[in-house]
């Protein structure tokens, strides 16, 4: 779960010095990485559900 959140979802890093940005950053990459298991659930084809979010997005983004 830390890598997904560290790598996946850029929370590695903090984008800013103000304590109130930085808990939005962090609370918008928490409600993203709830909702990609749902996504996965209800949306995509069943070989797709094993995929990590960033196989999604780079797959996904590439057919736009």
């Amino acid at each position: 779960m830390h890598a997904l959140m560290k790598n996946d979802l850029a929370g590695g890093y903090l984008p800013s010095a103000h304590f109130g940005a930085n808990s939005t950053w962090w609370a918008i990459m928490i409600l993203a990485f709830n909702l990609n298991p749902l996504m996965k659930h209800m949306v995509l084809p069943e070989d797709w559900k094993s995929k990590r979010l960033k196989a999604v997005r780079h797959t996904c983004s590439v057919g736009l």
